[in-house]
């Protein structure tokens, strides 16, 4: 009807084993085969085993009624170190975000030995916020206005469930915010006739080192000598 799968680092406590009451320091898995056909491969999965350490491990069958059957061979084997979880991103550019923008930044964070991890973030300040996406990664957004400017650092910490943990710091800096410089000045100009019709491009006069799009407000003195019709620059 199904087996056992039984290990300790003490290999008599296997070769000695009764299946009806196994001692403290073994462990144990049960695998209920139910309809599966003889010949048939099963697999079965004993947790809590520590790191780097010879176990020895066996198998042993039982009936509906659970009478037990021999001890199989008993086999040595030596289980895998911890390995730490992995913090990985694919984007190459820099951390130095200007007080319009916004920049997210994908993380993939895993443990390469299937262990549960938990995920923390110290954000360095309140421009950073960490969230998951719906591809399965993790997003970090800075939003450049949402602190003073300055450099920071943020810290991403991965545990698993074993408490080997990974830390990765990112370094982001928020950038000040410049006033629109002037290029040039606007020249007067002579209009000798009604109905005359002129296009004053301000990039030529106007321009912000920030990168920003420039917004303009229109002050005119006198609305019934002359009409100014805003669009774009």
């Amino acid at each position: 009807y199904g087996f056992i799968i039984v290990a300790s680092k003490d290999k008599s406590q296997i070769v000695n084993l009764n299946p009806a009451s196994v001692p403290e320091g073994v462990s144990v898995a049960t695998v209920m085969t139910e309809e599966a056909k003889v010949g048939a491969e099963m697999k079965g999965t004993l947790t809590g085993l520590e790191f780097e350490q010879d176990y020895h491990a066996g198998v042993v069958a039982f009936d509906y009624n659970r009478n037990y059957s021999p001890m199989s061979t008993v086999y040595t084997v030596t289980t895998e170190n911890n390995n730490p979880p992995v913090v990985t991103t694919d984007y190459t550019g820099n951390f130095k975000v200007k007080s319009h923008e916004t920049l997210t930044v994908l993380w993939t964070i895993n443990d390469p030995d299937g262990h549960d991890i938990d995920i923390k973030m110290t954000p360095g300040s309140k421009a950073v916020t960490l969230a998951n996406h719906p591809d399965g990664r993790h997003a970090m957004t800075i939003v450049g206005n949402a602190d003073e400017p300055g450099t920071y650092k943020a810290v991403i910490k991965v545990t698993d469930s074993y408490g080997e943990a990974t830390e990765k710091e990112i370094s982001y800096e928020l950038l000040p915010n410049h006033a629109p410089e002037v290029v040039k000045d606007i020249d007067d100009m002579l209009f000798n006739s009604d109905g005359v019709r002129l296009t004053i491009d301000m990039a030529e006069y106007l321009m912000d080192p920030d990168g920003e799009q420039l917004k303009f407000d229109i002050t005119i003195t006198d609305n019934t000598v002359l009409h100014i019709n805003p669009s774009g620059n």
